[in-house]
């Protein structure tokens, strides 16, 4: 009896720290803005940012962009919250989840004599049941080529967490770079 409970206390503490998966297929959306014109969505209650696909157009100086969003088995968004601007014109942005949260959604406007774009994410955290998912084995992605289309999804079980970007005057366009993890199960909290 004490081998069956030592095992089946090993199985649990060996579940709980296994990644969480996708759930079905995953959702893009079609262009979510025109050229020059604010992208303000988020991702269908319970799905998480697992990709994003944007083209450039050099008489605009912009981007229209599409995300891909996903569900992860038996998860559930907490917690949720908007940023604050996180950069001006022609800055960087740097930007990771706090608080341990996953990336829901992406509000941008545009300005014509900067062409450029201001950035907000919006985050939530990630459960299952009463048990908090925690990003784990993050990666960076390279930086996108400037003027040039982009075409990024996370690996299968992983979500974004996490932009980073920055302007080029000559190009009047930005590079991005991007954070993403696996979902990771923890404990209560």
């Amino acid at each position: 009896m004490e081998k069956l409970v030592s095992l089946l206390f090993a199985l649990m503490l060996s579940t709980s720290s296994l990644a969480a998966g996708w759930e079905g297929k995953v959702y893009q959306t079609p262009f979510v803005n025109d050229w020059d014109h604010e992208v303000d969505f988020s991702c269908p209650d319970g799905m998480f940012i697992v990709g994003v696909y944007s083209m450039h157009h050099n008489h605009y100086e912009d981007r229209r962009f599409k995300f891909r969003c996903v569900r992860f088995r038996n998860v559930s968004q907490k917690s949720c919250k908007w940023t604050k601007w996180l950069n001006n014109w022609d800055r960087p942005v740097n930007f990771t989840c706090p608080d341990d949260g996953f990336l829901v959604g992406v509000n941008s406007i545009h300005h014509n004599h900067y062409e450029d774009r201001k950035f907000k994410y919006q985050c939530c955290a990630m459960y299952s049941g009463a048990n908090k998912l925690i990003p784990s084995r993050c990666t960076q992605s390279d930086y996108t080529q400037y003027d040039s289309v982009i075409n990024f999804t996370v690996p299968r079980g992983n979500a974004m967490t996490g932009v980073t970007s920055h302007h080029h005057n000559h190009y009047e366009d930005r590079q991005y770079s991007f954070r993403f993890c696996q979902a990771k199960l923890t404990g209560r909290h």
